[in-house]
């Protein structure tokens, strides 16, 4: 069984993972042009006409719910109900789950 998290725990890792992504993204740069280590990543960016990650996944985040209306899929339209305010204190029963996917259990 995982352990319980808060919201802000939650929101924590989520933040430490991005950032750590970010990281990989900016060493992967630098090694590919073999960049000294006092060379700024915004140099190395501009320099390579790069877009950081967390940048793209913003861009492809909102390009998903602009168009998530307009989707066949229902469980896609959805998503676009979430409110992230709402804090989840237990989950869905798995048969639910099914039914919502439209498969029966």
């Amino acid at each position: 069984m995982p352990p319980k998290t808060s919201g802000k725990a939650a929101k924590k890792a989520a933040k430490t993972w991005k950032k750590k992504l970010q990281a990989q993204h900016n060493i992967a740069l630098r090694e590919a042009v073999n960049a000294p280590w006092y060379v700024p990543n915004r140099v190395l960016y501009e320099d390579l006409r790069q877009v950081p990650v967390l940048e793209v996944m913003k861009t492809r985040a909102r390009k998903f719910f602009n168009n998530a209306e307009e989707h066949e899929n229902q469980l896609i339209k959805a998503a676009l109900d979430y409110d992230p305010r709402f804090i989840h204190r237990h989950k869905r029963p798995k048969s639910q789950l099914l039914e919502d996917m439209g498969h029966s259990s």
